[in-house]
């Protein structure tokens, strides 16, 4: 787990406008399909 924050940190330290946007939105639609997905697993349960 420490490795892979340290790996977060040193991309995203290193990374460009241009890429950190792109990073962002890459991040915001990752966690919009998770919820998703766990929605649909609480709606199979419910």
């Amino acid at each position: 787990m420490g490795i892979m924050a340290g790996a977060v940190t040193y991309t995203i330290s290193s990374a460009t406008t241009r890429q950190k946007n792109k990073i962002k939105h890459s991040t915001g639609k990752a966690i919009r399909a998770m919820g998703d997905v766990i929605d649909g697993v609480t709606g199979i349960f419910n």
